[in-house]
């Protein structure tokens, strides 16, 4: 992602702001940490980056490889998580830019959009039938025991609320851009400012991918809106951030470069501090919050194959202890009642162990979640202060 925001930033400004671009990604915190994490988010953001960049050398360069290139990268971003596409924004000012609305009339731009989305539909059609089986996670399916629209949607309450604003607000400022980044920020709202009043309102082909960049924030904003629930529980859903606003940093530190020399150290300076700012919000990530879950997947894996089914009664419907048992099986929110009336069904329809997770809460014990009747019969494997585990006997095996 690194070597692709370094093609894509230099296309349009230059190598030395897409150096700084890729400098800011390399140190951003939430980048370095998650860059290095088994998640689909990352490589999702990669291949995004790599889709722009080959769209955006042909529509330049007349390139038909880097067509090709990007119109793959564009398929398997999407199918590494589906929210990608909405890179297609970028994609089309980048074609509006070059031919205006006779871009439609070029068969390569119908290529870009329809493409892509065979492979997309089929593996998400296959995906879904999957997870009417046991899939663990989703926005919608009955298997996740989830109600349509509840997971990751967002509303306009939530996400216009002041404790949402400054929730995300921390988020990004510490962990995405730092202090610094946010100078870095100012000095290219600063720097572009300038360059408009020096040129009236004409901007030429270098300063006309603010519009590039800016839509791919656009786009981005949107799915944060959309995606309110997600974004108040997880960090990581504000990873892009790190992407989209490393061009805007690069020509803030760019421009301060390219001024007088006190102002060349500064730019100096800010880059050190965002180093420093990331070497600081580092450990944090790594802090093992949840250490009990690595004993309940040695105990797990040790007593179960790997296609068992597992059934976790939990809270919040987190998927997290499913991810690390490396297991099939359902996930049930014990905070609400519907759903926890499931678990006998989903016994019967092949649950191998019933975990009951965070019962050290107040909330489990007002559902006293372990003296559910569907309990009786199952047989216990290990009881701590945050999990039990109980293994469902076999046909003919007693308690």
């Amino acid at each position: 992602q690194i070597a692709a925001l370094f093609g894509l930033v230099s296309l349009c400004w230059g190598q030395a702001v897409g150096f700084m671009a890729a400098l800011f990604l390399a140190l951003s915190p939430m980048a370095v940490y998650f860059g290095r994490v088994f998640m689909d988010d990352t490589p999702s953001l990669a291949l995004a980056t790599v889709a722009l960049w080959g769209i955006a050398t042909w529509a330049r360069q007349d390139d038909r490889r880097a067509l090709i290139v990007g119109t793959v990268a564009l398929a398997l971003a999407a199918m590494v998580k589906l929210v990608t596409l909405y890179v297609f924004l970028p994609v089309a000012v980048i074609l509006w830019q070059r031919w205006g609305w006779h871009a439609w009339r070029r068969p390569e731009a119908w290529a870009i959009v329809l493409l892509p989305l065979l492979p997309v539909i089929g593996w998400y059609a296959w995906a879904r039938n999957l997870g009417r089986q046991y899939l663990t996670f989703g926005i919608w399916g009955p298997a996740s025991n989830e109600a349509p629209g509840l997971a990751k949607w967002g509303s306009a309450a939530l996400v216009l609320s002041q404790e949402f604003l400054a929730r995300l607000g921390r988020r990004i400022s510490q962990q995405v851009v730092t202090p610094a980044g946010l100078a870095a920020l100012a000095a290219a709202l600063l720097s572009a400012v300038a360059h408009v009043r020096r040129r009236g309102r004409r901007l030429n082909a270098r300063e006309g991918s603010w519009i590039v960049f800016g839509a791919w924030l656009l786009v981005v904003l949107a799915y944060v809106a959309v995606s309110g629930q997600a974004q108040w529980i997880h960090n990581y859903y504000q990873l892009p951030f790190a992407t989209v606003l490393a061009p805007f940093i690069a020509w803030g530190l760019a421009a301060l470069w390219r001024a007088a020399s006190f102002w060349r150290w500064s730019a100096l300076g800010l880059v050190c501090l965002i180093a420093l700012f990331s070497a600081r919000q580092l450990p944090e990530y790594h802090l093992d919050w949840h250490g009990w879950i690595t004993r309940e997947a040695e105990v797990v894996q040790a007593i179960t194959g790997p296609d068992d089914r597992i059934v976790t009664v939990t809270f919040d419907n987190q998927p997290t202890l499913l991810y690390h048992l490396h297991r099939p099986g359902w996930i049930v929110d014990y905070l609400q009642p519907d759903k926890l009336a499931t678990v006998p069904d989903l016994i019967a329809a092949g649950g191998r162990l019933v975990i009951l997770q965070n019962i050290e809460t107040p909330q489990a014990a007002a559902v006293r979640l372990t003296e559910q009747p569907w309990l009786e019969g199952l047989i216990l494997i290990e009881k701590t202060d945050h999990y039990v585990i109980y293994r469902v006997p076999a046909a003919g095996e007693g308690s």
